[in-house]
């Protein structure tokens, strides 16, 4: 039986990434510094919770700007400018800055516990959330943060407006906002299995009338609530 394992260098593992998350998009999306870093991004997590996992000789690139620098020397990427790295990465990072968050609040069938993650290097924990991709419809990005942070699946359908709200959010000259996804009916026996391992350390059940979050957000929480029980 052949035992041998292929080995796979750091540019073999940078041009997989840019397979799966670069250059498949269309020409605009990468040749916009901007855009080009967002698909980066999503290559960064994959390479950390992914590559890193199953080859233990690759490099822990925690840092995106490095992540940045490697990818395009790596894979000899032509349309971005090394010499810029630092300017082209700060100025993503205050647009993402400005991006708004979408939230889901994941409810029992009796509506009593809801779904709370944990991040590694806190000791609080917070609804599941995140980022909006460019141009994405906030029920997508419900769907797939929840995904992401719990392992639950839920639908688009499940994502209504009825059963939403929105926190606004101001913080010195960035703006943005939180739209909330109140999703209800999720079973407790639900297997927690979040696929972003280097931001979630920690999926579990919380007692609404006890969760740590803003006064704002358990007000509004419990209005759909109530609205919930109302339509049943």
């Amino acid at each position: 039986m052949d035992t041998h394992v292929p080995i796979f260098t750091l540019s073999d593992v940078m041009n997989d990434l840019c397979a799966r998350f670069v250059i498949n998009n269309p020409v605009n999306e990468y040749n916009d510094s901007i855009r080009f870093l967002f698909l980066l991004e999503l290559a960064h997590w994959y390479y950390m919770d992914n590559w890193t996992k199953k080859l233990n000789y690759l490099p822990m690139i925690t840092d995106f700007k490095f992540f940045v620098e490697t990818f395009v020397r790596e894979v000899k990427w032509k349309t971005f400018d090394l010499k810029n790295v630092d300017i082209e990465v700060d100025k993503w990072k205050t647009y993402k800055s400005r991006i708004s968050v979408v939230g889901a609040l994941l409810l029992n069938e009796s509506l009593t516990h809801v779904i709370r993650v944990r991040a590694p290097s806190s000791l609080h924990f917070s609804f599941p959330r995140g980022k909006m991709n460019l141009l994405e419809d906030p029920r997508f990005s419900c769907v797939r943060e929840t995904k992401e942070e719990t392992g639950i699946t839920i639908s688009i359908e499940q994502c209504k407006q009825e059963y939403s709200f929105v926190i606004e959010s101001h913080k010195g000259v960035a703006n943005h906002s939180t739209t909330y996804y109140v999703i209800p009916d999720i079973p407790m026996n639900s297997e927690f299995k979040p696929m972003c391992k280097e931001e979630i350390a920690e999926v579990k059940w919380e007692l609404i009338d006890k969760i740590d979050a803003k006064e704002t957000e358990k007000t509004r929480l419990k209005e759909i609530i109530e609205k919930i029980k109302k339509s049943r």
